[in-house]
């Protein structure tokens, strides 16, 4: 499965974010910490799509994650995530050359890196457990997380950039982690028959 069109298209949500901007082992993540009592050893990681977390959306979903008692945090993509303006435009959509960003934002070579990163500083602080939830692109990154056992569960909501289906194969063969798998009902990329 790659990226498709709808992939860089959508709405902006309006909303005040309330987390705050932290650097963790070096990458700038936003981070929205619960009000009350939380499980300290505990991690939702919040695998952005490629507008980054940087677009309001994702702040809003890492803050309604937060008021329901779940830490969550990165930058996978240092300040470079597709431009908010391609919400608003087709032409946007159709100048930007998606190739030419995602070779500079492979999740293996680029984003993991940042990924684990921020994964070793939520260790230093005593976290133990982790789950993992991603959109779009980060869905990849929820898979590669798990093939290699690091987190406890996993959320893939339309992902990309996976091999249908071999990805599904090796998660079930090779992880621990429960999956749910939100998908389209009519996705030319993750058909009927390989959904079941």
């Amino acid at each position: 499965m790659s990226l498709c069109e709808d992939c860089i298209k959508g709405i902006r949500h309006e909303g005040n974010p309330e987390g705050r901007w932290e650097t963790l082992n070096g990458v700038e993540s936003y981070v929205g910490t619960p009000s009350g009592e939380y499980r300290k050893d505990t991690v939702l990681l919040f695998v952005c799509d490629v507008f980054g977390p940087q677009l309001p959306n994702a702040q809003l979903l890492v803050d309604d994650f937060a008021s329901n008692g779940i830490k969550e945090p990165p930058d996978l993509f240092e300040k470079d995530g597709i431009p908010f303006d391609f919400l608003e435009s087709e032409e946007n959509r159709q100048a930007f050359d998606l190739p030419a960003w995602l070779g500079r934002h492979g999740p293996a070579e680029s984003s993991r890196p940042l990924l684990d990163k921020v994964i070793t500083a939520l260790k230093d602080q005593g976290v133990t457990m982790f789950a993992a939830t991603g959109y779009c692109y980060g869905g990849r990154l929820v898979f590669d997380l798990a093939f290699e056992n690091i987190t406890s569960a996993s959320i893939a909501n339309h992902p990309s950039l996976l091999e249908s289906p071999d990805d599904l194969e090796k998660y079930f063969t090779t992880s621990r982690a429960p999956l749910l798998l939100n998908t389209c009902s009519d996705d030319e990329l993750f058909p009927p028959p390989v959904q079941s």
